[in-house]
């Protein structure tokens, strides 16, 4: 069962059938939105490559499947665009708008380039790279509790990559405001989330806080740092039970060049209690940012070293030209005054005056 197909609960359900409910390239959504290719699919929706008719710009078009069609659907996506309008960042995706048409229902979001999944179909990052986007998903994490919202779902499929390689966070579908109770009702006799990426309070069926999402965060950043989960289990209630019992593996093993003050950030954020981890998304972005300083040097360093490096170059220059036009050697080895009171002579070592 694939990420997508397991986002709201965990129980067994048939896997559907994709393709007969993609809609084929060139047709048009809602008389304006032209599809130029497919993005992604999964349960829930699939997403497009699309050109907008009436601005004459592409966009990311997200469509329902026609049996998601449902009340609660609509919630769900309508609640995801009320909290991209609210948390804007530039970090979080940027959604447009929502609407209905006869092919189904969908929303517009700004197109990128691929997500972190399909980066690491390619293996583990490099380190300085995995801290960099790290940096920027607590970013847009810190971006969305600042507003009392939690995400729920922080997984590589939900973080795309713009072409430049940076990180925005998507699909806010099943974020919740901490301080309403709008979502509520769905935290009954379910589980929110993906299962790999479930905190250990969300795999109880208890209510997430922004200190499982870091849970969550914690867990992309080993994968990204060790090219692999730190768990794995051959079924969904295998993953919930690891998540609960079993401690991660080290991450130096996997991985001996991470510098231990990374691996201790990752193994803070995967703390099975809520409060032995970060207080906040920013208290574990400040310390990521404060030890991160050290996989690079500091450009007044280099230019201090480079520097550095010239004087040096320059004083042996100078040495060398020093001993290259000293002047040579006397040929005497002391001078004799004449008793007449001429100028004096000088006499060689072997004692023959000149």
């Amino acid at each position: 069962m694939s990420d997508s197909e397991r986002t709201e609960t965990v129980e067994v359900e048939a896997a559907p059938s994709f393709a007969t409910r993609q809609l084929v390239p060139g047709s048009v959504v809602g008389g304006r939105y032209e599809l130029l290719a497919l993005l992604g699919c999964g349960g829930y929706a699939a997403v497009y490559r699309a050109l907008d008719r009436e601005l004459r710009r592409e966009v990311a078009l997200k469509v329902l499947h026609p049996d998601r069609h449902t009340p609660g659907a609509l919630v769900r996506l309508r609640r995801e665009v009320a909290i991209a309008r609210d948390a804007s960042s530039p970090r979080l995706v940027r959604i447009f708008d929502i609407g209905t048409a006869p092919e189904g229902i969908y929303l517009t979001m700004e197109v990128l380039g691929g997500s972190l999944k399909e980066r690491l179909r390619q293996g583990a990052l490099p380190i300085a790279e995995a801290v960099r986007i790290a940096s920027e998903l607590l970013e847009g994490l810190a971006a969305l509790h600042a507003l009392a919202i939690v995400h729920r779902d922080v997984k590589p499929a939900n973080s795309l990559l713009t072409s430049a390689g940076e990180v925005k966070l998507a699909d806010f579908g099943l974020a919740r405001h901490l301080d309403r109770d709008e979502t509520r009702a769905t935290l009954e006799h379910a589980l929110i989330g993906t299962v790999d990426y479930l905190s250990p309070e969300q795999a109880l069926g208890g209510e997430a806080d922004p200190r499982s999402d870091l849970y969550s965060a914690g867990l992309v950043m080993f994968e990204m740092l060790a090219g692999r989960l730190p768990f794995s289990a051959k079924s969904d209630l295998g993953a919930l039970l690891a998540h609960l019992r079993t401690p991660p593996p080290d991450l130096r093993r996997l991985r001996p060049e991470v510098p231990r003050w990374l691996a201790r950030i990752v193994r803070r954020l995967l703390a099975k209690r809520p409060e032995d981890r970060y207080s906040s998304a920013a208290a574990a972005l400040a310390d990521l940012r404060a030890r991160r300083s050290a996989l690079r040097p500091r450009r007044g360093f280099v230019r201090s070293l480079v520097a550095g490096f010239g004087i040096i170059a320059v004083a042996g220059g100078i040495m060398v030209g020093v001993r290259s036009f000293s002047p040579p050697r006397a040929e005497y080895s002391h001078l004799v005054q004449e008793r007449d009171g001429t100028e004096p002579r000088g006499l060689t070592r072997r004692g023959h005056a000149r």
